[in-house]
């Protein structure tokens, strides 16, 4: 090979740079499937929050007016708690993540009565 060779690339420029490449692109594969795993807890979170208001929500509506908006697959995943208080009502959604730990969301709705 010759150093300076001014016709095109040096082979040995050429690997140096494809083995650059390969280096990160082995950092960021990994990293991108975190993101994508953290993703999809989040969008399971927010469901989550959805399913526990719609709760509240239904449970605050009388009978007669009272709706269900929510899938029944939608609710497989989740298990509603609640825990009456002397004020407040404790409701709780439990579910399970990804990796498999459980994660857990409450929220205080005020008694009126």
């Amino acid at each position: 090979m010759l150093l300076n060779c001014r016709k095109g690339i040096i082979m040995y420029d050429l690997l140096l740079s494809l083995s650059c490449l390969l280096i990160i692109t082995t950092f960021l594969i990994p990293l991108l499937a975190h993101v994508h795993i953290t993703e999809q807890d989040l969008r399971h979170k927010n469901e989550a929050i959805t399913v526990l208001q719609e709760h509240i929500k239904d449970g605050q509506l009388s009978q007669k007016t009272k709706t269900n908006n929510l899938s029944d697959q939608m609710l497989q995943d989740y298990v509603i708690t609640s825990q009456p208080h002397e004020r407040f009502t404790l409701f709780c959604i439990n579910w399970k993540n990804r990796s498999n730990n459980e994660e857990r969301m409450c929220q205080y709705v005020p008694s009126y009565e």
